[in-house]
């Protein structure tokens, strides 16, 4: 049986998530499930960024690297179904108090 061909939908975990650095990474998995919400083991995803400019992420992995400053959607795909999560890089020194006021 091709599991693929079956995916009707895909939860990426987690949902949400941010990165204050630039290089920091974030893992992301992904859970296919079929048109009854059943868990389908083992397939495979292609995981896209929306915005490469903010995050790049690894394609058979799911791993996100900051390469910049925004935010994007990570996209996991597997046959017909997809599921995408947000992530958000926020360097760090934009939430620092400079002491300047």
């Amino acid at each position: 049986m091709n599991l693929e061909a079956s995916v009707a939908t895909v939860v990426v975990t987690p949902s949400t998530a941010t990165l204050r650095a630039l290089g920091a990474t974030q893992q992301f998995t992904g859970e296919a499930r079929d048109q009854h919400g059943t868990v389908l083991p083992g397939v495979q995803f292609t995981w896209t960024s929306s915005h490469t400019a903010v995050a790049t992420v690894d394609g058979t992995t799911g791993l996100a690297t900051a390469t910049g400053h925004d935010s994007t959607t990570i996209t996991a795909t597997a046959g017909s179904g997809s599921g995408s999560a947000m992530l958000t890089v926020k360097l760090r020194d934009d939430d620092d108090c400079h002491g300047d006021h």
